[in-house]
C-alpha cells in the first residue's frame, strides 16, 4: 500500500507541474487602450525617462497627414499603439511591476512591434528595436531596419524567454536604435502579453510518457496483490 501511495503522490506532482505550464500572468493595460494620448502619462505603465503617446494607427498618421502609413496591430486592430520617439537622443523607457512569478521558472514575453517614419527626412541607414527586461535579465527583440522616408514597416510579433528570480518582477521597454533618428521614425509596441514557457514538445512527450509509466506500475502492483 505504501509503495502505491507513493506512486500516486509522484503522479500528482507531475501531472500538477504539467497542467502548470503556459499559465498567463496578468499585464495590465497590455494593449494601451485605456488612455488615448499624444505624449504624457500612460496608464498602468511608468515612463522611466523620455517620450510616450498611445494613438490608434489612423491618428498617429493623421498627426503628419500620412493616412495609410502605418497599418492597425495585428494583435489589437484599430486599437491604440504604443509609440515613442527621438530614440537615438533620449533613453526612452517604460515599464510595469508583474506580480504573482514563481521563481525558477522560465516566463514568455510576447508582444508586436514596428516603425513608422512620417517625415520626408531619410535618416542614416540602422536598425531600431526594443530591449526588454524582466527583473535583471534581458534581451532585444528584432532588429527593425530604419524606414525610408514617408515609410513604415510591417508589424512583427516577438517572444523573449526569461527566469524569474523574484515573486514580483519589472518588466521593462527600452527603445534603441543604432544611428542618429531624430524626431522619427517612431518606435511602436503593442500586445504585450506574459506566460509560463511551454516546454519543447520532445519535453512535454517525457513528462506523459512518465505518468503513463506510473499508471501501468500501479495497475501492475494492483493485479499481482489481486
Amino acid at each position: 500500500m505504501k509503495f502505491i501511495k507513493s506512486i500516486l503522490a509522484l503522479s500528482a506532482a507531475a501531472l500538477a507541474g504539467f497542467s502548470g505550464l503556459g499559465f498567463a500572468q496578468t499585464v495590465a493595460n497590455a494593449s494601451f487602450n485605456a488612455n488615448s494620448t499624444p505624449d504624457g502619462s500612460i496608464t498602468d505603465w511608468t515612463i522611466n525617462s523620455g517620450s510616450f503617446g498611445a494613438l490608434t494607427a489612423a491618428q498617429w498618421n493623421a498627426q503628419q497627414g500620412k493616412a495609410d502609413l502605418l497599418s492597425s496591430s495585428p494583435g489589437n486592430p484599430g486599437g491604440n499603439v504604443l509609440g515613442t520617439w527621438y530614440v537615438s537622443q533620449q533613453n526612452d523607457v517604460i515599464s510595469q511591476n508583474i506580480s504573482g512569478l514563481t521563481v525558477g521558472k522560465s516566463y514568455t514575453v510576447s508582444f508586436y512591434e514596428a516603425a513608422d517614419n512620417r517625415s520626408t527626412s531619410t535618416y542614416t541607414p540602422g536598425s531600431m528595436y526594443w530591449n526588454v527586461s524582466l527583473g535583471s535579465s534581458s534581451a532585444n527583440s528584432t532588429a527593425i531596419a530604419t524606414p525610408g522616408a514617408s515609410a513604415a514597416s510591417g508589424w512583427t510579433q516577438v517572444s523573449l524567454n526569461f527566469v524569474a528570480s523574484s515573486a514580483t518582477e519589472a518588466l521593462t521597454f527600452a527603445a534603441k536604435s543604432t544611428s542618429a533618428v531624430a524626431p522619427e521614425p517612431l518606435l511602436l509596441l503593442d500586445g504585450v502579453s506574459l506566460a509560463q514557457a511551454v516546454p519543447e514538445p520532445s519535453t512535454s512527450a517525457m513528462m506523459l510518457a512518465g505518468v503513463a509509466i506510473v499508471g501501468s506500475l500501479v495497475r501492475r502492483r494492483q493485479a499481482r496483490q489481486g
